[in-house]
């Protein structure tokens, strides 16, 4: 991925308008996008920012116990801050 498309996605994602789990895909790709390169400060930069809302949605899930399970599974790399 070219450096204007990590700064293009990085400036949609601080716009605040990208629908919520969309945003943690875009997150996660940046995250790897960053961490290929050997830009490891930066992916866990994104994956710190990103942690906040992995936990809000696993926690709004707290009623269902193996669809949190399953989120947290599927996330598990974004919690890795």
């Amino acid at each position: 991925m070219s450096q204007e498309a990590l700064a293009e996605a990085e400036a949609l994602l601080a716009t605040g308008r990208v629908p919520p789990l969309e945003g943690l895909e875009l997150s996660r790709a940046l995250a790897r996008a960053y961490a290929a390169p050997g830009e490891l400060d930066r992916a866990r930069r994104i994956r710190a920012e990103t942690l906040p809302r992995v936990r809000s949605f696993a926690a709004s899930l707290s009623g269902h116990p193996d669809l949190q399970q399953a989120f947290l599974s599927k996330n598990r790399d974004l919690l890795e801050a």
